[in-house]
């Protein structure tokens, strides 16, 4: 009830909230073990029905991500032996160009299972159709979302792995394509991935894509066959994480964000014709903040100390309006705010010792935009990507000392209809806004990106009301005009709202 107190208040009406950690179900499965690193300290057996039971209350969503590095029916029948994989056996591990076997993985680094593989696609599968029939009965449940980091079970990382025999033979079975190479070759492995990046590279970048979409579809099929309007979210925050010293510094060599994702095996191009999935973006409000913090006098990730450029390059390259708006190919679109946070045992090692409080051992916790500023990623995502939703977090709760902010943002943004909203030129500096004819009602938004009050003019204007706390119009040459605070969203519409 605290939860749901809290999202009336701030205008929220989403939880987006993992129903598989790192390891494995931290709900009560039945076709998994429960999962640990994170999973034993959350809510126990029968969470998620208390949970939906209270948003029905409410009229909330919950949608139930899987952040998942391994599951431990993959552990318990994976083959790592290397010398076996040189001789031919079978493996639904990553193996690499360098020709090695995953058996390990942590944040930032490429996954230890093949996505490609249907051992390890079927294992997702069957997590995806336990979750649609437990929940899905429930108003209240929105769907499933993947949340995609570079270790993830549903992506590829990037192109330095998946050059096993497996994956080499489906490759050449699908396109006619098969690198030469000596099947008997303990290192053939890395020759495949010589051969393919030098003769085929767009190939092989393309149908991996196309067999990740595929999978997918599979995993959106299944939701839709319990219920025709659950959703899977395809979250994708890595590759590229501008925080990430080598994306950073291939990006600002000219390199496109989305080839840095489609070299992970997911193409938001395919994605675009599977009904029932949705991509939702990540953008960084704390994570400049973040990367100064790591330091500056030496490298990370196996590059040079940043220059100045290179640090200001972590928002640049989150706020690039041309090649953030590649993502948006999905009818309904949303974005997360991810506000990269710190970890630290000081509640183990300096707990506050009194009789009434339990220190927690280990903490997170994000240092975000101060005053006005909080709101502009909110604002920002407004202007480049126009979503359907919007979520915030990261371990945290994101709105902590903004609440009032966000529900003025709320109060504007909930009441926007979805559909093919029209950009709107020429309304000037700093200010991006949109119209809609929907239902018999004409709509307009503008959002102010900057931290200094704005004038905005807006035409056609005739029935035009304000929308929650929106300023009004009034009369001005050309049209009318409002004043747009710092960051704001302001709609107005021909009926009052």
């Amino acid at each position: 009830r605290n939860l749901c107190d809290y999202f009336d208040y701030t205008g929220q009406n989403l939880l987006m909230h993992p129903l598989c950690w790192y390891e494995g179900p931290i709900y009560n499965s039945l076709v998994e073990e429960r999962g640990g690193a994170g999973g034993f300290h959350n809510p126990t057996a029968g969470w998620v029905d208390i949970v939906l039971r209270r948003f029905e209350e409410r009229g909330f969503k919950f949608y139930g991500l899987m952040n998942v590095y391994r599951l431990p029916s993959l552990i318990g029948d994976m083959n790592a032996d290397l010398a076996s994989i040189q001789a031919g056996a079978p493996t639904y591990n990553v193996v690499t160009r360098d020709n090695e076997v995953w058996i390990g993985t942590r944040p930032h680094r490429p996954p230890i299972f093949n996505a490609l593989h249907p051992v390890v696609q079927n294992a997702v599968l069957a997590l995806v159709a336990e979750i649609a029939e437990k929940y899905g009965d429930s108003p209240a449940f929105g769907g499933i979302g993947f949340h995609l980091t570079m270790p993830e079970i549903f992506q590829l990382g990037g192109l330095e792995g998946s050059y096993g025999d497996w994956t080499a033979a489906q490759f050449a079975t699908d396109t006619g394509i098969e690198p030469p190479v000596d099947a008997g070759d303990p290192e053939r492995f890395g020759k495949r991935y010589d051969w393919l990046m030098a003769n085929a590279r767009d190939e092989w970048v393309r149908w991996r894509c196309e067999r990740i979409a595929d999978f997918y579809g599979r995993a959106a099929a299944i939701l839709r066959e319990k219920r025709e309007d659950l959703q899977l979210v395809i979250t994708i925050l890595e590759p590229p994480m501008p925080i990430i010293d080598p994306y950073r510094r291939d990006w600002m060599a000219g390199k496109q964000m989305i080839e840095m994702t489609r070299e992970a095996g997911v193409g938001p191009e395919l994605l675009a014709h599977i009904p029932g999935l949705v991509i939702q973006k990540r953008l960084g409000p704390t994570a400049k903040k973040k990367r100064l913090v790591l330091g500056v006098t030496r490298g990370r990730w196996g590059c040079e100390p940043p220059s100045p450029e290179s640090i200001q390059a972590t928002r640049e390259m989150d706020l690039d309006q041309e090649q953030s708006r590649a993502y948006r190919t999905t009818r309904e679109f949303g974005v997360f705010l991810y506000n990269r946070y710190f970890e630290s045992s000081v509640g183990r090692d300096r707990p506050l010792e009194c009789e009434w409080y339990q220190s927690i051992p280990w903490r997170a916790s994000a240092v975000v935009p101060a005053a006005e500023h909080f709101m502009e990623y909110y604002a920002r995502s407004m202007a480049i990507f126009d979503p359907s939703f919007i979520a915030i977090g990261g371990f945290t709760n994101g709105t902590v000392g903004h609440e009032g902010r966000v529900a003025r943002f709320a109060e504007v943004f909930r009441q926007l209809p979805q559909g093919d909203w029209r950009e709107i030129a020429g309304l000037g500096e700093n200010l991006a806004g949109r119209s809609i004819e929907a239902d018999g009602v004409r709509w307009v938004w503008v959002v102010n990106k900057s931290s200094e009050t704005r004038r905005v003019l807006v035409h056609d204007t005739d029935g035009l009301a304000p929308v929650g706390q929106s300023p009004p119009l009034v009369e001005a040459d050309r049209g009318r005009a409002a004043e747009l605070r710092p960051y704001e969203l302001a709609a107005w519409a021909t009926v009052a709202q």
